[in-house]
């Protein structure tokens, strides 16, 4: 067979194809080398014929296309990863737009096809000659899919739903160690009795495989897709079974769907207790062990924390930063209790304490004001209270 023949098989071959062909399924069936069907694809191109790779095979474009209209949600890092998760799957991007409250829909085709259109794409964006629509919309915008199937935009929407779904999980997780570092910040030189405080936060022994993926940089640096490149051959497995995890269905469905989509699955966390002889040892064991301010001082510490995570991702709305402890330090010491108080100082809280009057004298040095609840047999009063009367 001669290479116009061979050509004319390739695009036969490319036509009837409901999926893409790989090179290597090309090669085997024309009993040439990888090298020349790759020589004879950009021949074909040459001719005129939209032909494209994926990372699953060529493809080429018929008369008839299958659209879809997606609402996605990223940051200016994911552009290039979310395009690229759609060209490999075997589609293109026709455009993107977005709803302006002012101006209502503002358009701009793209018809992107590959990786080379999704790299000059990108040139225009770094280079200042374009700017992203979804900026003015918070990364909320619409593209219009294009595939030869349904079956595909399926595969595209599933791929681009995971994706979101890991970089959300990613971005959880980050976050939450940032906020571990700037609280051990704010634990650094602080005694608490004869001890200090840190807290520490590692990838979930249950769960190592699920971390380590999540986490690594390379899919989000790289911008690649799930499915593509040196990500997916490292990960596959972990994909995958998260992913069945997620879509199983029965009884504990809801239960495992909270789970699997929950940052906090994926690590581990716990407090080290450092000790003045420089020994140390851990939280989640002196707990079972011992009682009293040994086991208080670090609960404190802990629900502190947990306001402040609380607080800082703006739950119900711009945060106060209330805290309300009642009956308060009941089992410490005088130095546990400093301690606990600067710590609690140095955070982004505002503190009603609720504590037994014979705790002021320890308390107060660090409150800005102190009040005096009082009762007789008819009825409650509060007052003001000034040192040491």
């Amino acid at each position: 067979m001669n290479g116009q023949l061979r050509r004319e098989k390739i695009i036969d071959i490319l036509s009837r194809s409901d999926t893409p062909v790989s090179g290597v399924a090309l090669a085997n069936q024309l009993n040439v080398s990888r090298q020349v069907i790759v020589q004879d694809i950009a021949l074909i191109r040459a001719a005129s014929y939209d032909v494209y790779s994926t990372n699953r095979g060529y493809v080429i474009r018929g008369n008839k296309e299958y659209t879809r209209i997606v609402k996605v949600k990223h940051t200016n890092a994911d552009v290039e990863k979310e395009l690229n998760a759609i060209v490999d799957m075997g589609g293109w991007v026709k455009d993107v737009f977005v709803y302006h409250k002012v101006y209502g829909v503002v358009k701009a085709e793209l018809n992107i096809h590959s990786r080379r259109d999704i790299k000059a794409y990108m040139e225009e964006i770094n280079n200042g000659s374009s700017t992203l629509l979804m900026n003015v919309t918070s990364g909320y915008h619409y593209h219009t899919i294009a595939a030869q199937d349904e079956s595909t935009l399926d595969i595209i929407q599933e791929e681009l739903e995971r994706l979101g779904f890991l970089a959300k999980l990613q971005e959880n997780m980050k976050l939450a160690q940032g906020e571990f570092k700037e609280l051990n910040k704010a634990l650094k030189g602080i005694d608490f009795s004869s001890e200090r405080y840190e807290f520490q936060f590692m990838p979930s022994k249950k769960y190592r495989s699920y971390y380590e993926m999540i986490m690594d940089d390379f899919n989000v640096i790289q911008g690649e897709s799930l499915f593509s490149g040196m990500f997916h051959e490292a990960h596959k497995d972990v994909i995958e079974e998260l992913f069945e995890r997620l879509s199983v269905g029965g009884e504990n469905s809801t239960q495992t769907l909270e789970e699997f989509t929950d940052y906090r699955t994926y690590m581990d966390y716990d407090i080290k207790i450092i000790h003045d002889d420089g020994t140390y040892s851990y939280y989640s064991k002196v707990c079972e062990e011992k009682s009293g301010g040994e086991t208080q001082t670090p609960f404190y510490v802990t629900v502190a924390a947990s306001f402040v995570q609380l607080y800082s991702n703006n739950i119900g709305g711009e945060a106060a930063g209330l805290v309300l402890f009642d009956e308060a330090f009941n089992n410490m010491d005088d130095e546990r209790i400093g301690g606990v108080l600067e710590f609690l100082r140095r955070l982004p809280l505002q503190l009603i304490i609720a504590a037994p009057p014979d705790k002021i004298q320890y308390i107060g040095p660090a409150m800005d004001e102190i009040m005096l609840v009082m009762t007789d047999q008819k009825r409650s009063y509060v007052e003001e209270y000034h040192n040491a009367v």
